[in-house]
């Protein structure tokens, strides 16, 4: 007999702890669970379900409890049909989020539905910043392919015999074909990985010299705008960079400060090394980056508003390429700007001795 009384402790003790275990899944998973009773009342819900729509279990109904039309209308298919049902809901408080929704039958003594929910707000996010990105780039690698075709086809249709004309349409076939290329390769060094930057060959160079010699190669354009350009250097050692890296996040840096920035203004370009850090800085007087575009400007891909590249040629990536070589060389970006102000950007790199 008490052999029996040990036995029924033992197995009512392993019931206990398998309930502790599934209570703590339950709990613990980064999925929303739920579930109803055959009256359609909520009787269990994890905090994951709770937190997204910011309630507190209570057994009452599901409509009053998710208050959500797409919720009742998944569940009322899976009542109505007695099979699972799938969906996307989003929900707006307290916070936005994009979710995907299953509604399951229970079949025991009793008929239950389980709900399962999946946070897919970052999907969906990445998502749309894929679609932006296909959208932009097709508009970009389309304007000056069309522009191309469109002044090769009226030279051959005779205006080469035109010898003024011949070169006006050459100049622009030949600067939209930079254009072109110069996308192609912002496209490419967004595509490159730690691992590549860092199997070439580690270059030791003055980083004062690097930022002299891209000055140099917008020298035209600095001067077309007459633009007031003001190099302060306290840097005059060699020091270990990883391939052209630094070189990468100094172009495209410079080549946005002389291209936003309005005729006859200033451009300030600052060089440091400070605490074991290279602080390379740059302050334009240019049209600036609204509230909006300064949340996202730094995401991959992302562009800002159509009006401010369509006045400029950018393609609205030159941001993302110094954001992504400076976290793969271990430094941080930073970004302050205000619409019609001007922007500045201060990128802060670990110096490897």
């Amino acid at each position: 007999m008490y052999k029996l009384m040990d036995e029924a402790n033992l197995l009512y003790y392993k019931q206990l702890q398998n309930e502790e275990k599934l209570a703590f899944l339950f709990e613990n998973l980064d999925i929303g669970i739920f579930i109803l009773n055959e009256k359609l009342e909520l009787v269990l819900a994890n905090s994951v379900t709770e937190n997204l729509f910011s309630k507190k279990r209570n057994q009452e109904s599901f409509e009053t409890w998710f208050n959500h039309k797409k919720m009742y209308q998944l569940i009322t298919e899976a009542v109505t049909t007695k099979e699972q049902v799938q969906g996307d809901v989003r929900i707006r408080q307290p916070k936005n989020h994009d979710l995907n929704v299953i509604i399951r039958i229970l079949e025991s003594s009793t008929t239950e539905y389980v709900g399962i929910i999946y946070d897919v707000t970052e999907v969906k996010q990445i998502e749309k910043v894929h679609e932006d990105f296909i959208s932009n780039i097709s508009h970009e690698l389309k304007t000056p392919t069309t522009s191309i075709i469109g002044f090769a086809e009226t030279l051959l249709a005779g205006a080469k015999d035109d010898p003024e004309a011949s070169d006006e349409f050459l100049k622009i076939i030949e600067c939209e074909g930079q254009r072109l290329l110069g996308l192609i390769q912002n496209i490419m060094m967004l595509l490159k990985t730690e691992k590549d930057i860092y199997m070439l060959d580690t270059v030791v160079s003055n980083p004062e010299t690097v930022v002299e010699e891209e000055l140099e190669r917008y020298q035209y354009k600095i001067s077309q705008k007459a633009l007031n350009v003001t190099f302060d250097s306290t840097i005059s050692r060699e020091i270990n960079l990883p391939g052209n890296a630094f070189q990468l996040i100094v172009k495209n840096l410079l080549e946005n400060a002389v291209e936003y920035t309005k005729e006859a203004d200033d451009i300030f370009i600052y060089l440091k090394e400070s605490e074991g850090e290279l602080i390379f800085s740059v302050e334009d007087t240019g049209v600036g980056i609204s509230e909006k575009d300064r949340k996202r400007i730094f995401e991959r891909f992302y562009r800002v508003s159509q009006s401010r590249q369509r006045n400029t040629g950018g393609s609205g990536l030159g941001l993302s390429i110094v954001q992504h070589y400076a976290e793969i060389l271990g430094g941080v970006v930073k970004l302050s700007s205000d619409l019609g102000e001007g922007t500045t950007v201060i990128v802060r790199l670990p110096i490897e001795e």
